[in-house]
């Protein structure tokens, strides 16, 4: 049997940068927490701003609707098969249902989309006339997502996944 081919070096500085703040280049992979929450921030700064634009372009309910949960669902998928975490392997992609590299990710993403529904419910019965389409595809939309997330941290519970030692540094403990 064969030694497996090692994966040729670019030497090009952009992929070093790159690869030094944890992306890495082809399937792009985000690993730094910093990363990570700029993603979300710029994502939901895109997202408002074209569900503005369509707004302002007075795009008819339905389809209006419809845009933005297509780019809602494909922003909550872009970053689950991009982000990774510690001893998470960075080349495979993950199984499909694998949404976070730990279950704790998991269940306070879920809890966020829970409580989300709840105020989706919140303001269908405080102003039922208000919105009710937009109510209604906002809480079936965060249903999905907390039920998603929430069955990828149940499910490696019951398998857990094999992880890869870095040589990332261990805590110790104070020696008080």
């Amino acid at each position: 049997m064969a030694a497996p081919t090692p994966l040729p070096k670019t030497g090009a500085p952009a992929s070093a940068a790159l690869a030094a703040a944890g992306i890495r280049s082809g399937s792009v992979r985000i690993r730094k927490t910093g990363w990570k929450v700029l993603y979300v921030i710029a994502g939901s700064v895109v997202i408002g701003s074209v569900n503005q634009l369509i707004a302002a372009l007075h795009v008819v309910q339905p389809v209006s609707e419809i845009l933005s949960l297509l780019l809602f669902f494909a922003f909550v998928l872009l970053g689950a098969r991009s982000f990774r975490g510690a001893g998470e392997a960075i080349e495979p992609p993950r199984v499909w249902w694998r949404m976070t590299a730990r279950p704790t990710a998991g269940f306070v993403i879920g809890t966020v989309g829970v409580i989300f529904v709840g105020f989706a419910a919140m303001v269908l019965v405080l102003q039922p006339n208000e919105h009710v389409v937009t109510n209604v595809v906002s809480g079936i939309s965060y249903a999905v997502v907390a039920v998603v997330y929430i069955h990828s941290s149940i499910r490696p519970m019951r398998n857990p996944p094999a992880q890869i030692d870095e040589g990332l540094p261990k805590w110790k403990a104070l020696k008080i």
